[in-house]
C-alpha cells in the first residue's frame, strides 16, 4: 500500500485545522482573520498568496521577520490593505507583510502580487 506523500498530509491537516480554529477563543477573542498560504515565493522570494476563511485571495509581499509555506494556518489582518503582522497559528513565527488588495480568484491575486513587484523594480531601475 502507498503512502500519501507528506506534503498532501501536511495541507490535509493544515485544511482540517482551519475548519476547527474558528472556534478557538483565540480568534474570537482577538477578532483577527484567519487564512491557509496557497502560493509561496510568488514572483519573489517570500511573496504569498493566503486564501482567507471567507474565501477571498490576498497577495501579501514579505518585508521582514518569518517565512511562511504552503499549507500554514496564518492569522492577522488579512483583509485591510497595508503593512501587517501576520502570524502562524500554533507557533511564535511572526512575519511583516504588506497586504494587496483583496481578490476573488487564485488567478488575479497571483497578477497583482508579480504587478507590483514588476512595478518597484521599474522604479528602482529609474531611480
Amino acid at each position: 500500500m502507498k503512502q500519501a506523500p507528506h506534503y498532501l498530509i501536511q495541507t490535509l491537516f493544515s485544511i482540517f485545522c482551519l475548519l476547527l480554529y474558528p472556534f478557538s477563543k483565540e480568534v474570537q477573542a482577538s477578532g483577527s482573520d484567519l487564512g491557509l498560504v496557497v502560493r509561496e515565493n510568488v514572483c519573489a522570494q517570500g511573496n504569498l498568496v493566503i486564501k482567507t476563511r471567507e474565501g477571498w485571495f490576498v497577495g501579501a509581499q514579505h518585508a521582514q521577520g518569518a517565512y511562511f509555506y504552503v499549507g500554514d494556518v496564518v492569522t492577522g489582518t488579512l483583509t485591510k490593505e497595508g503593512t501587517a503582522s501576520v502570524y502562524q497559528r500554533g507557533r511564535d513565527f511572526v512575519g511583516q507583510y504588506r497586504l494587496l488588495e483583496t481578490q476573488l480568484s487564485l488567478r488575479d491575486a497571483i497578477y497583482q502580487v508579480c504587478d507590483q513587484v514588476r512595478l518597484e523594480i521599474s522604479h528602482a531601475e529609474n531611480s
